[in-house]
């Protein structure tokens, strides 16, 4: 009697006489035999088994069932057996080579992606967890504790919903990054404000100990084990993650003197450095600091030329009111700066404006005053519809460019030049008062007074806190928590009466309490030699590796670190280790360290041959800096795993069009997808034969007209040529666009079905629709389920996720977009018997995602009712009761599909057979499961007819092969052009975002097609498209007609965009 059965792995499990019968079945099935005799059989080898009896291994069965079959007189089900071994134990070779443990069963394909880019690794490179562990690992980071860890792991375990690529990359990993990696987190103070020391590069103005800025001349990083975290008094907490080796200014005897971090202690004072450079600055001029040439000077105010003579009045415009050039820089001008600093903002039409409370009019009335005398530009105070609110607006665009040009605009972008830093201290206080006039409050503490001045900006807080210590004072600066519905870090600085009592009563015009003697006696600080020391609060040895970063400085060879001097190293952790970037793409580098793909604009860069006004020299124009990145990105790979990839997107009336339209034809720029952007202009003057205008956008002026027919023409052949560029219809998007206040979308990912402001980022996820077909039908509440969970999933990686740029959280918190999609469509159609080409699959499409948009939009709003609505929903759209501004996209899913088993994406099924190298020669032959299931039902199945199918992909015109089954299994190039745009226009039509889709075309295909596919997606509403002609690049994803996969084709029998990230 059998007692058990000892499986590969080592377990035993109970004897299941029916797995005999299973795979005496599957034997018979594949060459077609009469199944009656399989009963028989297995009894005969379930007989000599027993015989045998005790624990019997699954080998020696496979052995008992191939000797039955051969005495038994069938041969030939025998050889199919053999076969069937051999092939199931060459997937087992791959996924031990690839050293993963597959408990979920996947294909080799999907073990090999998993293995190479997905599967957490250790140091040495094997990989630590299998399939189930890593899903499991990314359904309870996403979840973060909140129930729904079970239902994730669920729908990811049975491949029914997966997210992209950076989730199951990093959700749970030590970097975890989402959606994109990491940046140094240690300030540093520079010129221009303040920097993450990962950010330095050789040629930046750094603040010395001294107090002086000076310049980078070199950077350096390595690896350490262990570090310290210490916490200063009155600064920050986590103030220095600095290495034990490295000297920090510190007391010793009553006298400054470089001390090793490791010989410090609690209570220990250290140096705190500021800029204590003077320089006034007398007077300054507006016009320096505009770069529009359409300025210009005449009687003392700054004017605004005519753009065209012809057609106004003279040369200056007398719709721009000028303002005065030569502003007399003093405590008033300061104090207006300071009040731009925490109330000024610049809005949409170039206005500049002041919002306050309707009890600061007095500081309203300041503003218009210093407006006047310095400006001679007058206003009138507004009072808003919405709350207890007043505004003045100045409409002037030369003020506005100004104050742009001077300090930036946005809450959490502006900053303080240098230059201000440096200004005497008498005229630095108006600065102080405006700002916290603006954003701060009066508060009582132990009986004293305080200020309290509280912004979402670093850089501005951190000028404030550096004034008033030059002006004599010892604030508190510190980071305060993230609201509940915020987005960004607030940072804070509070002065005391004790200190600051006269101040205090410019700022509110009030009285202030006087200090306590207890009060006065309480300070911290001790000031030496002119320079201030704090105590160390918290000092603490932290064991773990990490990559320390330093640099050396011009000069003193000291910097300071968040307002701390200090010599060399300060550490980041080691899983956020880039070994060596170009500091030109920093930003692109960080994102793709994780696998996430890059987006860029470069519609906005003069074009090559303009001037350069600060060199006297000429520019590069655009396609000489889309080199840089391509070049940087070949060196990038995504967090170890594969190399980057980027959009790069050029508007159609760029004056460098041409060039960047025919750049890939040369074969280069290999890590970018290039596209096109057209708006409707373009498209109305390519429908009436005219001329369409490329302007510099340096001065939007007009540099030449070019036929429009002509630059379509060649926008269609070179996308004949080498599948660039694809289009984007520009317009098309920002009508849809759902936060239109926030600026209008230029740009996508690097596949295109996601349209981005600028640093956001793509947040996707895709249902398996292969899944959803029971019995020759949709399985709608099932579809219902995974769309609510993989919403909810999608959400929730916005809030769990460690953006690699402060910038990239801001924005992608503030619209929370999330891109759910499908994946396995052609799979599904099959399982429905619908052709991809029919109008039932249209009509088929049209319903589900009206369906999925529905589902979706009712998720959204539950999560807003629990969590919500997104921060930005103001500025939308929308009305309240959405969490998210975007629910839908639909991705090309190349990695997914693999790992799922399922058709990628909504492409159309690429080949039915094909021949695949697995390991050192070995060849399986690899058949779409679903054709291979109807074939045997069918009775038309064979091996020879496999590998006929194999040396083409394709079914169409095999007399072998039933029509109806030729009309259901038509390949990408089966399929007409105009149905593939019509297939992509009807999933565009209830999808937020965009839809990834490819055109295909068979190698004869000539540029016409390609006309005829651009205008049609035009017509349809499509809001981008991208066509490729098989055979135009010298490598691509899949090859057709070869009697086998080359090696390195990884994605063979998968269509796939091999540069996605997703």
């Amino acid at each position: 009697m059998i007692s058990a059965v000892l499986k590969r792995d080592g377990r035993l499990v109970s004897f299941d006489r029916g797995k005999i019968d299973a795979a005496i079945l599957k034997a018979f099935d594949a060459v077609g035999e009469d199944a009656t005799p399989v009963s028989e059989l297995a009894e005969k080898v379930a007989v000599r088994l027993e015989e045998r009896g005790g624990i019997v291994g699954v080998e020696e069965i496979q052995d008992v069932v191939e000797h039955a079959l051969i005495d038994s007189g069938f041969a030939d089900v025998a050889k199919a057996y053999i076969l069937y071994r051999e092939k199931r134990s060459e997937i087992r070779r791959a996924k031990i080579f690839f050293g993963v443990r597959d408990e979920l069963k996947l294909s080799v394909n999907a073990v090999k992606v998993l293995e190479k880019r997905y599967l957490l690794k250790d140091d040495s490179g094997g990989v630590i967890e299998s399939p189930s562990q890593m899903f499991f690992r990314v359904a309870e980071a996403v979840d973060s504790n909140r129930g729904h860890a079970s239902e994730f792991y669920e729908v990811m375990k049975n491949l029914q919903f997966l997210p992209n690529s950076p989730t199951l990359m990093n959700a749970g990993a030590p970097l975890g990054q989402l959606s994109a990696c990491f940046t140094g987190e240690q300030p540093i103070v520079t010129s221009t404000g303040i920097k993450e020391i990962k950010e330095i590069k050789i040629g930046d103005m750094v603040l010395t100990a001294s107090g002086k800025f000076a310049p980078v001349v070199k950077t350096m990083q390595r690896h350490a084990k262990g570090r310290y975290a210490i916490n200063i008094t009155k600064l920050p907490n986590n103030t220095l993650s600095v290495t034990g080796e490295h000297p920090i200014l510190a007391l010793r005897e009553g006298k400054p003197a470089w001390v090793k971090v490791k010989d410090l202690k609690k209570m220990d004072y250290v140096a705190i450095s500021y800029p204590k450079e003077i320089k006034d600055v007398e007077k300054t001029e507006v016009i320096d600091f505009l770069s529009d040439e359409r300025f210009t000077v005449l009687g003392g105010f700054v004017h605004r030329k005519n753009i065209d003579v012809r057609l106004r009045c003279g040369k200056i415009s007398k719709q721009v009111k000028p303002i005065k050039n030569e502003i007399k820089v003093d405590c008033h001008f300061l104090r207006l700066l300071g009040y731009y600093a925490s109330e000024g903002d610049i809005d949409r039409k170039d206005s500049l404006r002041f919002t306050f409370s309707e009890n600061e009019i007095f500081y309203a009335k300041d503003v218009m005053s210093i407006a006047k005398d310095k400006f001679g530009l007058s206003s009138k105070i507004e009072k808003s519809d919405h709350g207890r609110w007043i505004n003045i607006r100045f409409h002037s665009i030369i003020l506005s460019q100004f104050f742009e040009s001077l300090m930036g605009k946005g809450f959490n972008k502006k900053y303080v030049p240098d230059w201000i830093l440096k200004l005497p201290k008498e005229k630095q206080i108006g600065f102080i008062i405006g700002s916290f006039r603006g954003d701060s409050t009066l508060f009582m503490n132990k009986n004293v007074h305080n200020a309290r001045l509280v912004m979402c900006n670093y850089n501005l807080v951190y000028a404030v806190w550096a004034m008033l210590i030059r002006a004599g004072m010892v604030p508190n600066l510190y980071c305060e928590k993230i609201p509940k519905l915020g987005t960004t870090t607030p940072y804070a600085c509070t002065i005391k009466s004790s200190e600051s009592k006269d101040l205090m009563e410019e700022i509110y015009r009030c009285p202030i309490k006087d200090p306590t003697q207890l009060s006065m006696q309480r300070k911290m600080e001790k000031v030496i030699d002119g320079s201030v020391f704090l105590p160390i609060k918290e000092i603490e040895y932290v064991e773990e590796d990490a990559t320390v970063y330093n640099f050396e400085v011009e000069g003193e060879h000291t910097y300071v670190a968040n307002c701390v001097s200090v010599h060399n190293c300060f550490v980041l952790p080691v899983n956020d280790s880039l070994e060596s970037i170009f500091t030109a793409v920093k930003q692109m580098s960080i994102i793709q360290q994780s696998g996430g793909g890059t987006g860029f604009s470069f519609s906005h860069l003069r074009p090559r041959g303009d001037t350069v006004r600060s060199t006297h020299g000429v520019a590069s124009g655009p396609v000489s800096f889309i080199r840089v990145f391509d070049t940087a990105t070949d060196v990038i790979k995504q967090g170890g795993k594969r190399r980057g990839a980027n959009m790069a997107v050029m508007h159609a009336s760029h004056p460098d069009i041409i060039e960047f339209i025919t750049a890939k034809a040369k074969g280069v720029f290999t890590n970018f997808n290039f596209s096109v952007a057209v708006d409707d202009a373009f498209m109305k003057a390519l429908e009436h034969g005219g001329e369409y205008a490329l302007i510099n956008p340096r001065n939007r002026e007009v540099v030449r007209s070019v036929d429009a027919e002509s630059l379509w023409n060649l926008i269609a052949e070179k996308a004949w040529e080498c599948g660039d560029p694809g289009l984007i219809f520009i317009d098309e998007i920002n009508r849809h666009n759902p936060t239109p206040e926030l600026g209008e979308i230029e740009s996508s990912n690097p596949c295109g079905e996601v349209p981005l402001l600028p640093y956001e980022s793509c947040n996707l996820g895709s249902i398996n629709l292969s899944k959803l077909v029971r019995n020759e039908e949709v399985n709608w509440d099932l579809l219902s389920e995974l769309v609510t969970t993989g919403v909810r999933f999608l959400d929730f990686v916005i809030d769990v996720n460690r953006f690699p740029l402060q910038r990239i959280a801001q924005a992608t918190r503030g619209n929370r977009k999330i891109g759910l999609g499908v994946m396995g469509f052609a799979d599904m159609l099959v399982q429905l018997h619908t052709p991809y080409d029919s109008s039932e699959a249209l009509k088929l499409v049209e319903q589900m995602m009206k369906y999925i948009s529905k589902i979706a939009g009712e998720a959204s709003m539950e999560l807003a009712e629990k969590y919500g609505d997104y921060p930005n929903i103001d500025k939308s759209v929308h009305h309240v009761g959405r969490r998210n501004a975007t629910l839908t996209t639909i991705a090309p899913t190349g990695s997914l599909s693999i790992i799922a088993n399922c058709s990628s994406g909504i492409e159309p099924i690429f080949a039915i057979s094909f021949v695949r190298n697995i390991l050192e020669g070995a060849r399986l032959v690899e058949v779409n499961p679903y054709f291979k299931q109807i074939a045997k039902q069918r009775g038309f199945y064979t091996p020879i007819l496999m590998n006929k199918i194999a040396k083409t992909g394709s079914v169409a015109n095999m007399k072998d092969v039933p029509y109806d089954v030729q009309e259901v299994f038509k390949t990408a190039m089966d399929i007409t052009t105009s149905a593939h745009v019509k297939m992509q226009a009807a999933f565009q039509k209830y999808t937020d975002n965009s839809v990834s889709k490819t055109i295909n075309l068979p190698p004869d295909a000539g540029i016409s097609d390609v006309k005829q596919a651009h205008i049609m997606a035009f017509k349809l509403k499509c809001k981008g498209i991208t066509v490729f002609r098989y055979g135009c690049k010298d490598e691509q994803v899949l090859y057709l007609g070869v009697p086998e996969v080359p090696d390195n084709t990884e994605y063979a029998g998968r269509y796939t965009c091999d540069d996605c990230v997703y």
